[in-house]
């Protein structure tokens, strides 16, 4: 994406008449340490604008661009980037989607989901007389998601896991269980 460039005289006066929206997204992505990386991202005009340029006020000049933006927005994602434990990303990532801030994965193929999967569990009775047990993850809409590739991490992140750009909670029974269900493994 461009970085936004200085305004020029026609474009300082037309936008001091016409202010445009600057928008805010947030970029989300895991680190090798577990914890989610959040990252704002300014846009005006399609222009990328440096973090560093923004102010809290909703009224503003940006190299010379008379811009306009949501105060709670702009105080949500102030300041700067950081980094936070699954649970409390997921916490900050849902209360600025109800704001209305589009929250992209790394890849920025489609927008970073917050949400509950429960396991399905398919029971199936073979003719030895054992019993085969298989189960996938699935989130309210019955669409199936990667299971966690690591047990203990997912305990440690109290249920907390990204699959496919998305962060996903499940609940944990913290019993033998938890390995059939959430791992395949038996």
């Amino acid at each position: 994406m461009p970085r936004l460039r200085p305004a020029g005289i026609f474009k300082r006066l037309f936008s001091s008449i016409f202010p445009q929206k600057l928008e805010v997204q947030v970029r989300s992505e895991e680190l090798a340490d577990g914890r989610i990386a959040l990252i704002p991202v300014y846009l005006l005009a399609g222009q990328d604008v440096d973090p560093a340029l923004v102010g809290p006020d909703p009224k503003q000049r940006i190299l010379g661009h008379s811009v306009i933006a949501d105060q709670s927005i702009l105080s949500a994602c102030r300041p700067g980037a950081a980094t936070l434990p699954k649970r409390k990303a997921a916490e900050y990532l849902s209360n600025l989607k109800r704001k209305g801030v589009l929250v992209q994965g790394k890849a920025e193929e489609k927008p970073t989901d917050v949400r509950e999967v429960k396991p399905k569990i398919m029971l199936t009775l073979k003719p030895d007389g054992t019993l085969d047990v298989q189960s996938q993850l699935m989130t309210d809409q019955g669409v199936a998601v990667a299971k966690p590739l690591d047990l203990e991490q997912l305990r440690r992140d109290e249920g907390w896991f990204f699959a496919d750009g998305d962060l996903l909670h499940v609940t944990t029974t913290n019993s033998v269980w938890d390995d059939i269900l959430f791992t395949g493994e038996t």
